[in-house]
This record gives C-alpha cells, structure tokens and sequence, in this order.
C-alpha cells in the first residue's frame, strides 16, 4: 500500500486535491481508507486464530501502540478487541473466513 506522500510524488497532484480525488471516486479519504484495510487485515488475522495475543506483536507494524489500535477496533466493532471476540459474531466470523 502506498502511502500518501508516496502518491503525491508518483502523480505530481498534491495531498488536498489527492484527498478531492479519493473522496469523490472512492468516497472515504485516503486515511480512512487505509485504516478500514489495516482493520480488516487484523481483523482475519483475529478470526483465523481465534487469539488477541497471538496478533497482539503483529499490530505494531500497522499502529504506533496499543491504544491506537484499541480506539480504531472499537470505532469499526463498537466493541474493544478482547470483548469483541467474547461478543460471538458469527456473521463476522463467517464472512472473514470466506475466500
């Protein structure tokens, strides 16, 4: 994934029209959109092995610590990571699963 600086120099736009763009074509910003790919690799990471410690190294290569990754699963779940896996969201489960 490229980061936003990284585009500003491929495309010659600049970051605000970049923004314009994205949220015109895609519909989020460009920060939205990389934190909704970040919650869903950790997301499947999560399902697959059923364990918050076992993705809880993994996650300091996505966010700076431990309370950036909380607050941003709890914006997407409504729930905190340790919770949410007591919560029994099965539909979640299943959809990640998927191929």
């Amino acid at each position: 994934m490229a980061s936003v600086s990284e585009l500003e120099r491929r495309t010659g736009y600049e970051r605000r029209f970049l923004e314009i763009l994205f949220k015109r074509n895609v519909g989020v910003s460009p920060k939205t959109l990389a934190g909704i790919f970040r919650f869903q690799w950790l997301y499947r990471k999560i399902v697959h092995t059923m364990s918050y410690e076992a993705v809880k190294e993994e996650m300091y290569q996505y966010f700076y610590d431990q309370a950036h990754f909380t607050r941003d699963f709890k914006r997407m779940t409504g729930f905190p990571p340790k919770q949410f896996l007591n919560v029994g969201n099965e539909f979640g489960r299943q959809l990640a699963l998927s191929p």
